[in-house]
């Protein structure tokens, strides 16, 4: 099943974010099992919503990339919110 991680980097910036997306080198394309990355500012800090279509590799993924990556730019580790995701739609392009 699909699920929703929404990470809240408490004092993060856009900066710090922008210097993560740098270091991972991803080429502007989402990892495998990734559907969808969205990021901005919050009152508190920076949030980043993504959607993997397995657990198991958003866990990868985390490890290998997420964790150091911000830990690296500064970042303190996120509060996560996971959710199952029951259904899903897309719109036109």
């Amino acid at each position: 099943m699909a699920k929703v991680y929404v990470m809240d980097f408490d004092g993060g910036t856009a900066a710090q974010y922008d210097g993560v997306l740098r270091e991972m080198a991803l080429g502007g394309y989402l990892p495998d099992g990734a559907r969808f990355h969205s990021a901005g500012p919050t009152p508190t800090g920076f949030r980043v919503i993504d959607c993997w279509d397995d657990a198991a590799a958003f866990d990868h993924f985390s490890a290998e990339e997420i964790g150091p990556q911000t830990q690296k730019q500064g970042m303190r580790p996120p509060r996560m919110t996971v959710l199952d995701v029951d259904d899903d739609m897309t719109g036109p392009l």
